[in-house]
Order: C-alpha cells, then sequence, then structure tokens
C-alpha cells in the first residue's frame, strides 16, 4: 500500500481510483474492510458519497495487500512479474530470440543497484572505496554471484515448465560496429554460440584457469576477453571481423501476448505492481544474503579448504564488512559511486 502517493487534500472520485493509487487490487467484502482498515492506520479521510477525501496523512505505511503477505511473501513469484515486466518491452519475431546480460535484468528486477557491475569488474578500486580489504569484496561477491544466477535461473525455469509463458536459455550476444561508426546488438544463433564457446574453453586452458566464475577473482578477465575477441576475429572474420565486444546473455523466445496475458494473471491473483514487485525482490534476496553472511561466520572452518579464507569468516568484523559490502551493491538507497570507467557486461 503506497501511503505515500496519497497528498492531504486529493480527492479521489471512488474506490477503484483509491486502489489504483494505493497501488492495491480492488477487492470486496473483508479484504476490502481490511484494506480500508489498514488505511485508517496512516491516513485521516472522509467521504462525500462515492469519493475517497484525504484530510491527514499520519504516517507512512509500509503494508501491502493481503495477498501479497501471505502466498505472495517469497521471492519467486515477485521476481517472476518483474522478469514478464521487463519482457513485455519488447516485441520479437515469430522466429527472433533476444538477449539481455543478467546484469542487466538483475538491476531492472531489483536484485543489485547500479554500483554491481562496477563493483564486479574493478574489485580492487570497490574495497578501496569502502575501505575493507579485498578478501571482503572477493567473498561477498562470490556467494552474491551464485545466488543471483540461481535464483534468476530458478525463476526463468518455473516461467518456461510452469507458467508456459516463455523459452530461454544461457548464451551469448556480440556488437558489430556497422559501415556508418554505429553499434549493432546480435544475439547469437546455436552455431555462433558454439564457436565462441569453444574459443574460450581453449583460452581458458591457455591461461589454466578451470573454472569461468575463477576468471573474475583471478584478475584475467580483460585479458581472457581480449584473447577470445583476438580468435574469433582472427579464426572467423566473416561473422566476427567488425565485432568491438561481447558478452554473456540470457537469451529469450516468446510470444508478447503469452507474456502480457501471464503477467495481466499475476497482477489479478496475486495483487502485485512493478513497484511492488521490485521492492520484495530486493527485501527477500537482501534478507537471503543476510543469512548466507550469518552462516558463513557461525560455520567458518568447517568446509573452507582455504586457512585465509577461514580465518577470515571466523573473525569478529566478518558480519559487519559483509554485510557494508554487500548494501553497497544490492540497497537501492546507496549512493551510487563511479570512478570514470564503463561498466562491464556480464
Amino acid at each position: 500500500m503506497e501511503i505515500n502517493n496519497l497528498k492531504e487534500g486529493m480527492v479521489l472520485k471512488n474506490y477503484k481510483e483509491l486502489c489504483l493509487t494505493l497501488g492495491i487490487p480492488v477487492a470486496s467484502g473483508n479484504t476490502k474492510i481490511k484494506q480500508l482498515k489498514t488505511l485508517s492506520e496512516g491516513v485521516d479521510y472522509h467521504k462525500e458519497g462515492n469519493k475517497f477525501v484525504i484530510d491527514r496523512i499520519i504516517k507512512e505505511v509500509k503494508l501491502m495487500d493481503k495477498r501479497t503477505l501471505g502466498n505472495n511473501n517469497d521471492i519467486s513469484k515477485n521476481l517472476r512479474y518483474m522478469v514478464l515486466d521487463f519482457l513485455s518491452k519488447y516485441n520479437p519475431n515469430p522466429d527472433e530470440c533476444i538477449g539481455f546480460s543478467k546484469a542487466m535484468l538483475y538491476k531492472y528486477c531489483g536484485m543489485v543497484n547500479d554500483n554491481f557491475t562496477f563493483a564486479k569488474g574493478n574489485r580492487s578500486e570497490w574495497a578501496k572505496n569502502l575501505n575493507v580489504p579485498e578478501l571482503a569484496v572477493e567473498e561477498c561477491l562470490d556467494y552474491t554471484d551464485e545466488k543471483l544466477s540461481k535464483t534468476l535461473r530458478r525463476s526463468c525455469s518455473v516461467l518456461c515448465n510452469t507458467n508456459k509463458a516463455i523459452g530461454f536459455r544461457f548464451g551469448y550476444n556480440y556488437i558489430l560496429k556497422n559501415s556508418n561508426d554505429l553499434d549493432t546488438t546480435i544475439t547469437a544463433d546455436i552455431e555462433t554460440e558454439n564457436i565462441i564457446r569453444d574459443i574460450e574453453n581453449k583460452i581458458m586452458k591457455e591461461i589454466n584457469i578451470p573454472r569461468y566464475d575463477l576468471i573474475y577473482s583471478s584478475g584475467r578477465w580483460s585479458d581472457f576477453k581480449s584473447r577470445v575477441i583476438k580468435q574469433l576475429k582472427d579464426n572467423y572474420p566473416i561473422i566476427f571481423g567488425n565485432m568491438r565486444y561481447y558478452y554473456n546473455a540470457i537469451v529469450f523466445n516468446y510470444k508478447l501476448e503469452t507474456v502480457v496475458r501471464t503477467l495481466e494473471g499475476f497482477k489479478q491473483t496475486f495483487g502485485l505492481s512493478r513497484t511492488i514487485a521490485k521492492a520484495n525482490v530486493n527485501k527477500f534476496f537482501n534478507t537471503s544474503l543476510d543469512k548466507t553472511i550469518n552462516y558463513r561466520h557461525l560455520n567458518g572452518k568447517a568446509g573452507e579448504k582455504n586457512p585465509v579464507q577461514a580465518s577470515y569468516r571466523c573473525c569478529n568484523y566478518y558480519v559487519s564488512q559483509q554485510k557494508e559490502v554487500k548494501n553497497s551493491i544490492i540497497k537501492p538507497d546507496y549512493e551510487q559511486l563511479s570512478f570514470g570507467l564503463d561498466d562491464i557486461p556480464f
């Protein structure tokens, strides 16, 4: 219930307009009674016929509709709503797939803030900015990256397998410079994906890094990307001759009307709006990360082969440092920091 949308002296012509303003579903019976009771806890108002006249704002009430607090009180439905809301802005052709960077989806859905991509690509600078050891940033990005990927993948899988709203896979987008010196973004087809993946695998073996996720923490990300792009250009000049860069993408295929229909179903069934769903995603994801921080601290030495990592997890400032780093890349109201460098698509 978005009390902040109300102003003293505002006149709303009927109950439906009140609901639209507050971002809650139109209801009847006991549900409507409870909505108005919740409203009266934060607002003095009176009625003139069907009109609602706002007399005084008592306090900000951060409460949601019953359905949001009940069956919808988890990250899955809220995140699925946000993915659908994002995809509803695009209308791919029937034979077209469309790809987006994971970071773009994370940010839109409320999972991370504007600092995330910079922090991930510039870990040393981020540690200096927060006045914490680089190990603290590495630790936070380790579990945050894992949870981001798993959580988004799980929600997309439900949209695909249960809701039957979309199809998706993990692939690549690549950027070509055209004759007018403008950038064109292309979502790789299956054949092109296999080419890129094969070159990546070869370069990983050359630089002796066995897992993709270790490239970031090893400090070899820029070197790795440069090598891959060079080999793609050298070995496949017809496809990649004008390529500027490429990045990992979640590739979707869907009919717009199916996505819109499913999105409307979420609105009607769960009483969601973009504002509510995005806030819920951030709240639930933030809470999940807090649990991970506490668990790692309490079980610091168990199962951790790296003695430096184990020692850090057991220290008395572990929780406070981790929450500071986590908040800097997750909290929506955290100051956006910049070093004048471009964000890196991931």
